[in-house]
């Protein structure tokens, strides 16, 4: 931005929650570069709620705006046809609001978002795909320490950000793995629960075994070539 960059912005939107001018539940969703690991994570710790990597996809940018709403509203869809709902398929509940989530649960991988992802990035997609691969073993670790420490709020954070990138790069099982934790995690947030904390952590163990098997796919289908 021409006066300050997207950094500075928050922290003067923060201040302004502070002070009463801006609603204290206001989310902010950066806009980044998906390669930048570096800006991605800076984002975060500044105070920015969530991001979405470039290039922008609507269906993407819609969801984002759903899940940190928490509402579903009409919007104009493909061609000015307005939609009741972002997509037929939206998952609801008081907790994680909604999300979609891939028809297809058989595959490890939706070829056809492999193929949409190629077409995007272009000759950049082996090293998105690098990064993505990166963040979530990073995302996975970070999860797996929370249970160590007995933190299951820390796990809502990567997990909803694992559910967005898998499913943007068409790792559809890694994506749905990360939904059922995030729904978990959202659950224990007033209350604490035995079964669901144990449910938790074996859905965490499970998870690294569905991250290596997404990892192998990519690896041993080439889907990584540029």
């Amino acid at each position: 931005m021409p006066v300050m960059d997207g950094f500075e912005a928050t922290k003067q939107i923060i201040r302004m929650k502070k002070e009463g001018f801006v609603k204290a539940d206001l989310p902010i969703i950066a806009l980044t570069a998906n390669a930048m690991e570096g800006d991605r994570e800076k984002c975060l710790k500044v105070g920015m709620d969530d991001y979405l990597s470039k290039p922008v996809r609507s269906k993407d940018l819609i969801e984002k705006i759903v899940y940190w709403s928490g509402k579903k509203k009409n919007y104009a869809g493909t061609g000015g046809k307005a939609e009741n709902q972002v997509h037929s398929d939206v998952h609801t509940d008081s907790n994680l609001k909604t999300f979609k989530v891939p028809n297809n649960r058989s595959g490890i991988v939706d070829e056809k978002a492999v193929k949409e992802s190629k077409a995007i990035f272009k000759s950049k997609y082996k090293t998105i795909l690098d990064y993505f691969m990166e963040d979530a073993e990073n995302y996975i670790h970070q999860m797996q320490d929370a249970i160590k420490q007995d933190t299951p709020m820390d796990i809502i954070r990567p997990a909803h950000t694992l559910k967005s990138t898998s499913k943007r790069m068409g790792a559809i099982r890694l994506s749905d793995a990360a939904f059922t934790i995030e729904k978990i995690a959202k659950s224990l947030e007033d209350s604490e629960n035995a079964t669901e904390m144990a449910n938790l952590k074996k859905q965490v163990d499970e998870m690294f075994f569905i991250f290596e098997a997404t990892k192998s796919h990519f690896q041993q289908n080439n889907t990584g070539e540029q």
